[in-house]
């Protein structure tokens, strides 16, 4: 089973990528590790109330929840678990820790899709995914699966 990173901006188009993934691959298992990272305050007073700072679990809203369990249901052979884990501190250093500690083996982003920040403390992936140890994979690379078609025999009449 691989474990694909997936970057989030806590809206339901960023989830797109798995359902690319899942027509993708059909016959594979993965574990689908979403993310956001978030710049550490500068401040000592914001830094020891980060928890209260950046809310998550407001960020992560009950549509978004929705829609993860929606995939899981459709892509279950697939897709074995969606997690979400935040990265807190937007150096290199730091997101090759996060990779290492959850087993990332790729990391999916949709390319034709924008982005946003949802919080102030929001940061882009894009200076951290130029070093990155693992795969990269746009979902522009990928393409659904050809069916096979059944070869058509004429029947003879003897």
């Amino acid at each position: 089973m691989e474990h694909i990173l997936i970057p989030t901006d806590f809206s339901t188009g960023s989830l797109q990528p798995i359902a690319c993934l899942a027509e993708a691959f059909p016959a594979k298992s993965f574990t689908i590790v979403l993310t956001h990272v978030f710049h550490t305050p500068d401040s000592i007073a914001e830094l020891l109330h980060l928890s209260w700072n950046i809310p998550v679990s407001t960020l992560f809203s009950d549509a978004m929840r929705a829609e993860c369990k929606r995939l899981k249901d459709q892509y279950g052979s697939v897709v074995r678990s969606i997690v979400f884990k935040p990265v807190y501190g937007s150096g290199a250093a730091v997101f090759r820790q996060m990779l290492e500690a959850n087993k990332i083996d790729t990391i999916l982003y949709d390319d034709a899709y924008t982005y946003s920040k949802p919080h102030r403390y929001s940061a882009g992936m894009h200076k951290s995914l130029k070093k990155v140890p693992v795969q990269l994979l746009k979902t522009s690379m990928l393409k659904k699966p050809v069916p096979v078609k059944e070869p058509e025999f004429a029947s003879f009449v003897v």
